[in-house]
């Protein structure tokens, strides 16, 4: 309620004042009120001495205590002499520490709000000094400002554990730490953006890799020893720069499936290409079979120099023939058919006559050695095989008797060549190289292969189609 005034009248007794009742009730319901305010039934143990407020009890506290959500506001400087255990402490303006704060004991904090943040308006002039063990329960926020420091002296005697995994860092890319003393790195990954060096052994017992380039050694003296098999290709980083091995240092023995490269040296031999040179002069290059082996050309062999063959050896032609041989110039020399043809010859139109070698004559009779044996020329000559130039006729074959030289029928004037039967033969199949041919395919070739019967319509030039076919129907 509100201050009640007793009225006091005008004048002395006048009667225009509150009776006397009236105004002792007004009395006691000040005081009631009073009570009610400071102490209740009985007055409290606060006590106001100037501007001092203290108890009348000794050791006994002074509790400010607002209702509901109200506060305690301090609107001027405050000083604490004593102890401070608040459960929030809020204040609106500047806090100052001027001298040593120091605790001796333990020091618990629910929340200090300075201002609107945390700490923000905290400003402590001088050293905070916990003379007891710090506890400071819930989390913890050490500076606000990259310019803030931190500097501890004592020692970690627990384990530094983040609270999330592979998400904080030590050091950052611009302020790193110089070094690092473990006894050993127990995680799954060490990352550094710098260089790291290592001073003793490095042993990695899981897998590992490394990005960038990579330099293994520093001198010639240091050895790599790898104990694993490699798993991909090495391929270098520039075409035809670097060796493996050297001129003085050479592998022992290399295994592989084939070699691919423009060149290749072995011993005394260069492969270059389809080109086998030695590389000393005058040294001979060896092919030496073992055993019962042969070495076997498949294909054409051609022979620019001398071809040698040792003494006591014999060349076995397998049963086939020695072409294009000259005309023997030597006693040692090889003879041609056509020279001992020619000898045997000689030999029946000299001064023998009858009496020429009948051995000679019957290896190839010419019609100058048939007649001067007897035979007659009116109605024919009978003989095992006549010998015409580059023709031979045995029986009933017609032969050429030069190498790739054609058989030519060729029919004067407007005569034709008449096969008479009902059938011809081409005893051998052949498969053009492609339509525009190879080669010597001349005009009118015919040949024929398992699918299809050719015709070559034209010479070969090289770029023409000049082979047509037509494929082979099936079976009846």
């Amino acid at each position: 309620m509100s201050k009640q005034t007793i009225n006091v009248g005008t004048n002395q007794d006048d009667g225009t004042g509150d009776s006397l009742r009236g105004a002792f009730v007004k009395v006691n319901e000040n005081f009631t009120e009073i009570y009610n305010e400071l102490g209740g039934v009985a007055l409290s143990n606060i006590k106001m001495s100037g501007s001092t407020i203290s108890t009348d009890t000794s050791n006994s506290g002074i509790i400010i205590d607002p209702q509901g959500t109200g506060t305690i506001t301090l609107t001027g400087a405050t000083t604490v002499t004593g102890g401070l255990t608040p459960d929030t402490l809020t204040v609106t303006g500047n806090g100052s520490v001027g001298g040593n704060f120091t605790v001796t004991g333990a020091a618990t904090f629910g929340s200090i709000t300075i201002g609107s943040t945390i700490a923000s308006d905290l400003d402590v002039t001088g050293a905070v000094t916990v003379g007891g063990t710090l506890n400071a329960n819930g989390s913890v926020n050490l500076g606000d400002t990259t310019a803030d420091t931190v500097t501890i002296t004592g020692r970690f005697d627990s384990s530094l554990v983040p609270s999330v995994t592979e998400t904080n860092d030590i050091g950052s890319l611009t302020l790193r730490w110089r070094d690092i003393f473990v006894q050993d790195i127990d995680g799954t990954t060490l990352t550094t953006s710098g260089d790291a060096t290592v001073g003793g052994n490095l042993t990695v017992t899981g897998n590992t890799t490394i990005g960038g380039n990579i330099t293994i050694g520093d001198a010639d003296t240091d050895s790599i020893n790898v104990s694993a098999e490699l798993a991909n290709d090495l391929v270098p980083n520039s075409d035809s720069l670097y060796n493996i091995g050297s001129s003085d240092k050479r592998y022992l023995t290399v295994f592989g499936d084939r070699f691919i490269g423009t060149s290749l040296e072995v011993g005394g031999l260069v492969i270059s290409g389809n080109t086998v040179t030695s590389l000393a002069t005058n040294s001979n290059i060896v092919l030496d079979p073992q055993g019962t082996a042969r070495v076997q050309v498949n294909g054409p062999l051609t022979v620019t120099g001398t071809m040698q063959v040792s003494s006591s050896q014999t060349i076995d032609m397998g049963s086939n023939r020695i072409q294009s041989v000259a005309t023997p110039t030597s006693a040692t020399d090889a003879a041609t058919k056509g020279y001992t043809d020619g000898l045997a010859s000689n030999y029946a139109t000299a001064a023998q006559g009858a009496l020429a070698d009948s051995a000679l004559q019957a290896e190839a009779d010419t019609l100058e050695t048939v007649t001067n044996r007897g035979a007659t020329t009116i109605n024919g000559i009978t003989v095992g095989s006549v010998a015409v130039d580059g023709l031979t006729i045995t029986d009933n074959n017609i032969t050429g008797s030069r190498s790739n030289d054609d058989i030519i029928l060729d029919p004067a004037g407007t005569g034709t060549v008449d096969i008479n039967a009902n059938r011809f033969r081409v005893s051998n199949s052949k498969t053009p190289a492609s339509s525009v041919g190879a080669a010597g395919d001349q005009q009118g070739d015919i040949a024929w292969d398992a699918s299809y019967i050719y015709v070559c319509t034209a010479n070969y030039d090289s770029s023409s189609n000049i082979w047509k076919r037509v494929a082979i129907g099936e079976t009846w």
